[in-house]
């Protein structure tokens, strides 16, 4: 039985993963790293691009590591995201990008853009490779997804690309299209399961954006409580849940039905994601689901899980590291 030691978003930070690996016992091999155990694989949940400051090392070391079969990868919306900023939408006339070249969206991939920019071509050729990895792992002992496990979104998915569940041809144009199917596939995999919120209410994303709309916690079901009112707090919703003033989040209600859409999870099979900027001490989100981002981006931890086939996952097997790389 494999040991998969999966770890959370990079965003660039090369030194907080060099030292994240080889505590957890990863050595050099050529220009990468691999664990002595032949039986041992990481696996990135994506996002390895954007806002850190060794982005062209991390994606590198992260390359390196899967083309010689020490690890796995599936694609962040980091990576979505950069690859559809640099591929024009079929037939658009005047041209425009799957990514429109807004000022925000720049600001988003800048860094990457950026620290690749003293390397002519490169960056395209690390795109061409990220266009080869796939949306989700299902493997016998364990899921991997960047956001959120959504069996309808898979199954479109395994649609267009049966056998590698990437990002073809054909599904990057699709989803450029808004509610077509490869659209809320890719939102949901790789960003998550949103609702509106009530009118009124509204956040700021870390980029600076109005949001109206927020990410719910995906696994879970909903159903009305003992109120009568056909309604549930917002606070079974939102997650995670600091992205909505404490206040807000205990006094709003909002019909049952604003959650029809949640697909939940009753799978056997535990997920692994990252994404949702968790901070704080290390925990799971749910005994079967496992979140590991925890914000390296903005100054938080580097987190891994190491997986050894246990159905009930257990906090123990968290590792943390900071932005040096330091065990914590």
């Amino acid at each position: 039985m494999k040991t998969y030691d999966i770890i959370g978003d990079v965003h660039g930070h090369a030194t907080a993963l060099e030292g994240l690996l080889r505590t957890l016992g990863y050595e050099p091999q050529g220009s990468s790293l691999r664990h002595p155990d032949r039986y041992r694989q990481a696996i990135f949940v994506g996002d390895i691009v954007d806002r850190g400051p060794e982005i062209p090392r991390a994606v590198r070391l992260v390359r390196g590591m899967v083309e010689s079969g020490a690890a796995l990868m599936v694609l962040g919306n980091h990576e979505y995201n950069l690859i559809g900023y640099h591929t024009p939408i079929a037939g658009s006339s005047p041209q425009r990008f799957i990514r429109a070249h807004t000022a925000v969206h720049y600001r988003q991939c800048q860094e990457t853009l950026q620290q690749f920019a003293a390397v002519p071509g490169e960056l395209d050729d690390h795109m061409n490779w990220m266009r080869q990895l796939p949306l989700f792992l299902e493997l016998p002992q364990l899921r991997v997804v960047h956001a959120a496990w959504h069996p309808q979104a898979v199954n479109t998915i395994q649609e267009y690309a049966p056998e590698t569940h990437a990002l073809t041809d054909a599904l990057l144009q699709d989803s450029s299209r808004r509610g077509s199917a490869a659209a809320r596939a890719i939102e949901q995999l790789l960003k998550g399961v949103e609702i509106n919120l009530p009118q009124g209410l509204s956040y700021h994303d870390k980029e600076g954006v109005r949001r109206t709309r927020t990410r719910v916690a995906w696994w879970r079901t909903h159903q009305t409580d003992d109120r009568g009112d056909g309604c549930i707090p917002l606070s079974e919703l939102v997650f995670p849940p600091d992205i909505i003033p404490p206040a807000e989040l205990s006094r709003v209600r909002v019909p049952v039905s604003t959650a029809a859409h949640v697909p939940g999870y009753s799978g056997d099979t535990p997920v692994f994601m990252g994404h949702y900027w968790l901070t704080g001490e290390p925990r799971l989100v749910a005994p079967d689901i496992c979140c590991l981002d925890f914000s390296i981006a903005a100054g938080g931890l580097l987190t891994s899980y190491t997986y050894r086939g246990e159905q009930q996952l257990s906090a123990e097997n968290l590792l943390q590291v900071d932005a040096a790389g330091i065990p914590q």
